[in-house]
């Protein structure tokens, strides 16, 4: 996505992943960001590195916001990927990731992280999403995770619906999920529709009976 869609809204990318050096697929990534007025790739997790990150950002920011500048203000993605195995990084509540996760909208600074399991991520930053992509899930039990964390927006029998059509639909099919969407989109089975469809025509015939 961020080759795609995204493309023209970053003006920095930040990468921190331990297959940086050694995954050929992040070759157009690396292509794309000499392009960018900054850009950075890390192998190992560095902490103070994006610390210093978020702190040249948050500048930026500031002394636009300070000189009322009309210019959009400047965005900044940092990528998150591959450290599941790591819950210094993951599951800390208090640690640089999770004040970005929290922070980091009000000074122009977004995150994709990555994970394999949804449960590795801390719930701190889980709660701060804005959307999710869900590939094909290893097995019932991420599954059922993956349910009981969107079960306040929708019923699980509702959900796991929509996660094998959105799944199903191609190869490489996603299921992408608007955490933060104003209005949810009705989801209706279809049975359930054909009856209210039914409903609905036997009305329309009785109003033309009665005209």
């Amino acid at each position: 996505m961020l080759l795609g869609p995204y493309r023209d809204i970053f003006d920095e990318v930040h990468v921190f992943s331990p297959s940086v050096d050694i995954d050929s697929a992040w070759e157009p990534v690396r292509h794309f960001a000499k392009g960018l007025k900054a850009s950075s790739f890390h192998s190992e997790w560095d902490e103070p590195a994006l610390r210093e990150i978020m702190t040249k950002q948050k500048q930026k920011v500031k002394e636009m916001k300070d000189a009322n500048s009309k210019k959009p203000l400047p965005q900044c993605l940092t990528i998150i990927d591959d450290f599941s195995d790591r819950p210094d990084v993951m599951h800390a509540a208090g640690n640089i990731l999770t004040t970005l996760f929290i922070r980091g909208r009000h000074f122009g600074s977004s995150c994709r992280l990555s994970s394999q399991k949804l449960t590795a991520i801390s719930k701190v930053a889980r709660v701060n999403f804005r959307f999710m992509l869900v590939w094909r899930l290893r097995n019932q039990r991420e599954v059922m995770a993956l349910m009981e964390e969107l079960s306040a927006v929708y019923p699980i029998d509702v959900l796991h619906n929509m996660y094998e059509t959105a799944l199903q639909d191609e190869d490489h099919s996603f299921w992408y999920i608007n955490l933060v969407a104003k209005k949810k989109r009705r989801h209706v089975p279809h049975s359930l529709r054909t009856q209210d469809d039914s409903r609905r025509a036997r009305r329309a015939r009785r109003a033309v009976l009665k005209s």
